[in-house]
């Protein structure tokens, strides 16, 4: 059920995008903060928020409104790529056990300014990476599958002094001892084991299982399904796709591929990649 507030006098005029919190989920709706409408929050005509977001990309303040603080400021999160990657990273975000608490999602950073045409309940398209000003409230996470793609976007706003953080959807299991870098997204049912390091920039997807004792580099990327046998090794850049398999002690070296459904049996070296079952060299 929501309960009812009474806006603050201070709150600045203007439209704004305004979540309402259902569940484990927030439903965008835009409203125009104005005189009339704080009149009508003191009535009980308008739900409580769960927070706001000033509309203008320009400016990154926050408030939550829950009838005791008048204002509360959060970090805006900005998802780099609004397309099919970005959207799954938008839920996972709603689904982090710090979303509305630590963090709200601002919006997106895409160069295809129509990337969410016919699509509904999304944050906007601020802008694009490349003219994108960090503000001083604004953290970051890069929803793209490709590593090589990840890392040079990342960079960019690195370089401006933009700030990244780890996703975590609340349905992962993090075991003992595991370490994971910034910018990280770990998605639902991913299975992380004991006595794990996981580098920066690392994007695991749903339903992953991660062995005891693996050491994952900085911008590797598993698909669905993945599995890495203990004491497995991901060096920096390295794919596993959809249902790939590395067995126990394996090491897959930098920038290299383990195709769909690959079971690899042995170590493979550095740019390469690899098929089948077993897995041999795939050449191409």
């Amino acid at each position: 059920m929501c309960r009812w507030l009474t806006m603050p006098s201070r709150t600045p005029l203007g439209a704004y995008y305004i979540y309402q919190r259902r569940g484990y989920h927030s439903v965008l709706s835009i409203y125009k903060v104005s005189y009339d409408l704080r009149e009508r929050t003191s009535r009980g005509q308008i739900p409580r928020f769960l927070y706001v977001v000033n509309r203008t990309a320009n400016k990154s303040d926050v408030w939550v409104f829950d009838g005791h603080k008048e204002e509360t400021r959060m970090k805006n999160l900005i998802i780099i790529g609004a397309r099919g990657a970005g959207r799954e990273v938008f839920v996972t975000a709603c689904n982090d056990l710090r979303y509305g608490k630590d963090f709200v999602v601002k919006g997106f950073l895409d160069g295809k300014k129509d990337a969410l045409d016919g699509l509904q309940e999304y944050p906007p398209i601020l802008s694009s990476v490349e003219d994108y000003h960090p503000q001083s409230n604004d953290v970051f996470t890069c929803a793209l599958g490709d590593p090589k793609w990840r890392k040079y976007y990342a960079e960019i706003i690195e370089r401006k002094g933009g700030e990244f953080i780890t996703i975590i959807d609340r349905g992962a299991r993090i075991g003992k001892n595991v370490k994971i870098g910034k910018g990280c997204i770990i998605r639902n049912f991913v299975d992380l084991s004991a006595d794990i390091s996981i580098g920066d920039f690392v994007y695991i997807q749903p339903l992953s299982i991660i062995g005891h004792d693996c050491i994952i580099g900085d911008y590797c990327h598993l698909n669905c399904y993945s599995f890495m046998g203990g004491f497995c090794h991901l060096e920096d850049m390295a794919t596993i796709h959809t249902g790939g398999k590395v067995l126990p002690h394996v090491k897959i070296g930098t920038a290299s591929i383990v195709g769909a459904g690959a079971v690899v049996v042995k170590s493979v070296a550095a740019n390469k990649t690899v098929v089948g079952n077993p897995a041999y060299v795939f050449e191409y």
